[in-house]
């Protein structure tokens, strides 16, 4: 497993890379029209017996209907130059094929469900990467309706879901957003969220592929702004058969937020840049060496130096602000600072990674410590200056606050 860790703008966040094999290149991407255009042949087919042979690089596919191109139902002997990872034995999906009816794409189902019933995600077939297709999701209906007349129109629903104090699991709060988006345009319309000032009226709308092995996302994004950052994040869930709306569950990825009630007093706040957290660090010193009893660590606090930040008050005279490294290796958060006499003070957290019950609500660069600490309530750590351990420490959330610009 290989694990990055970034600082961002003196913000702690922990980005974890899982991959069973190395990357050798870049991701390949291209979009759903090009996707269309360069597809000679489109049908919906299956396995005919055994998988792809990856030796000969073809494959037996049982042609059950023809979506575009004047090939015929039944099998066929298809040639790949990528190995079709994502079509499965037994399952139905959708086939693109080029001009020289090479296997390129296919759209299957996200929740192994009939065709017919189900999301279909889009993906292409590259062995040195991924290979992504925007917008990700379609239905086998829009699919059809994109064939006979260009159009390329969603349907979304879902509720905002928050973490749980002292819960692994996120629970849906009381906002529900509806949204049309219109793939041709690039428009989307989203009603939902409550009273908001200081952003646009509307978000622009991205249906993205997933981290590895997740499901795609329907991002909202209303605005990139530092000091006014408000982006939603949302994972589909399936289709509504009887309206058509794709279901997602939706979160507040900018900024983060641990409860409704912080969400909305952000969005009717427009001096405000989001939450900031404060940590109690309660000290056991291990020798009797005058260390504070008590230190407080605040996280995404605005300072002159970054529009978030992290700061530790308590120990000297003025707060250290700006840590100089960190790291997390799944199970230790560590955190760098330098003090005033140039001493390299490391906050060791003990802290093993929250898991939520689907993986939806993570995301890269979201913040360990509020997440973590809010759902757990407590953990263990140590102090350490020049390397040696001086105290040891147990660390709660102490209270929030909102930046504010001046």
């Amino acid at each position: 497993m290989l694990i990055r860790i970034c600082a961002v703008a003196g913000v702690l966040a922990v980005v974890l890379c899982l991959t069973s094999e190395p990357a050798w290149a870049k991701p390949k991407s291209t979009t759903f029209e090009k996707l269309i255009e360069g597809s000679v042949t489109i049908a919906v087919a299956k396995f005919a017996d055994a998988g792809p042979d990856r030796n000969k690089l073809v494959v037996n596919l049982d042609f059950l209907r023809i979506l575009k191109g004047d090939m015929k139902p039944g099998k066929h002997r298809i040639a790949f130059e990528d190995h079709p990872w994502f079509a499965n034995k037994g399952d139905v999906f959708v086939v693109f094929l080029d001009a020289d009816k090479i296997w390129r794409f296919v759209a299957h189902p996200l929740n192994g469900k009939k065709l017919e019933e189900d999301l279909l995600q889009l993906d292409g077939f590259y062995d040195y990467n991924a290979y992504y297709v925007n917008p990700a999701l379609v239905t086998l209906d829009q699919l059809q309706s994109y064939l006979k007349d260009k159009k390329l129109a969603y349907r979304f629903r879902g509720q905002v879901y928050f973490p749980d104090a002292k819960q692994a699991a996120w629970k849906a709060g009381s906002l529900t957003i509806k949204g049309t988006y219109d793939a041709v345009t690039n428009v989307g319309k989203v009603e939902g969220l409550p009273e908001s000032k200081g952003f646009v009226g509307q978000p622009k709308v991205y249906m993205v592929h997933g981290r590895h092995g997740e499901r795609p996302r329907f991002d909202l994004e209303y605005s990139r702004a530092n000091n006014r950052l408000l982006t939603l994040m949302g994972k589909a869930d399936g289709v509504d058969p009887k309206t058509g709306d794709i279901l997602v569950r939706f979160a507040v990825l900018a900024p983060e937020v641990l409860s409704q009630k912080a969400f909305e007093t952000y969005l009717a706040d427009p001096k405000s840049s989001g939450p900031f957290y404060k940590f109690k660090l309660a000290c056991k010193p291990t020798s009797d060496n005058g260390f504070p009893e008590v230190l407080y660590l605040y996280e995404q606090k605005a300072t002159k130096k970054f529009y978030q930040d992290i700061v530790l008050e308590g120990y000297g005279r003025i707060p250290l602000e700006s840590p100089t490294s960190s790291s997390y290796d799944g199970q230790v958060l560590r955190i760098h600072m330098k003090t005033e006499t140039g001493a390299v003070l490391a906050l060791v957290f003990q802290i093993a990674a929250q898991p939520a019950n689907d993986r939806v609500f993570s995301w890269t660069f979201q913040s360990l410590l509020p997440y973590s600490i809010y759902r757990t309530s407590t953990a263990a750590g140590s102090i350490e200056i020049n390397s040696q351990t001086v105290a040891t420490f147990t660390v709660t959330l102490d209270s929030v606050g909102m930046n504010r610009e001046q």
